[in-house]
């Protein structure tokens, strides 16, 4: 019953964020304020209502550790619904920071999507570079979408959402783009993209090269074991032909009757 009610709110978890993004791309791609559609922040309060539900529920089935206790107890904080509370008390802040808290509660989301992919096996090299995956997902999809957000009414060399997904890329592979920043927003992006992509591209070397020296190690092993029962058979045969010459002396010393 425990592990249906987990997976069942996990699924929820998943679906919803689905749901957010879809509608944050939406309203990105067609220049829509957030703040002016009271449906974006019905939707997004009740999102966060159910990351929220599902952190407490969550926390009590499972293992209680000091560990978890601080994690989950990080996750309800970008969990709470800021947008709603800011709008409710008309509190004026940048659209960066709105952004951003826009797209804080997806840090659950994420975690939950990283922990699902993380239990289909026990290899933990594996579950890593699941993880590392969905992180390398989520950081090029959401830095493109503030990077165009911030540069494409500023930067000529913005075009489309696709020139600053291409920025992103070439930025978290430190192979440089044609595309140079103009605002704080995106020289910021660009050095925090730049230092990501040095931590997270070692993590798909790491992943290849064990993947690697484990396949070419098998064989060996394979090759060990066909010589030992080499061995093995060239003593048995060794053996048989020792109890054949010994049977051959008995039967030769016998007197003959």
């Amino acid at each position: 019953m425990q592990r249906v009610v987990l997976a069942t709110l996990r699924t929820l978890v998943v679906v919803a964020a689905v749901m957010l993004i879809l509608i944050i791309t939406r309203d990105i791609f067609d220049n829509v304020s957030f703040l002016v559609d009271p449906r974006y922040l019905t939707f997004q309060f009740w999102i966060c209502v159910i990351f929220m539900v599902d952190i407490v529920i969550e926390f009590f089935l499972g293992a209680r550790t000091w560990r978890r206790l601080l994690l989950e107890i990080v996750f309800f904080f970008l969990c709470i619904p800021f947008i709603n509370i800011i709008d409710y008390y008309g509190i004026h802040v940048s659209g960066e920071v709105m952004f951003i808290l826009r797209v804080l509660p997806m840090l659950r989301a994420t975690y939950i999507i990283v922990q699902v992919t993380s239990t289909v096996n026990r290899d933990k090299v594996a579950n890593l570079f699941k993880a590392y995956i969905t992180l390398f997902i989520v950081v090029v999809y959401f830095s493109s979408l503030m990077f165009y957000v911030e540069e494409h009414s500023v930067n000529n060399d913005v075009e489309s959402y696709w020139s600053a997904l291409w920025w992103t890329v070439m930025t978290l592979t430190t192979a440089g783009c044609y595309i140079t920043e103009v605002t704080t927003v995106g020289k910021i992006l660009s050095v925090v993209l730049s230092g990501g992509g040095l931590i997270l591209f070692p993590i798909f070397t790491v992943y290849v090269a064990n993947a690697v020296s484990g396949s070419g190690a098998a064989q060996p092993s394979n090759d060990s074991d066909n010589d030992k029962n080499q061995d093995e058979k060239t003593d048995q045969a060794g053996n048989n032909a020792n109890f054949a010459d010994d049977k051959t002396q008995t039967s030769a010393a016998q007197p003959e009757k």
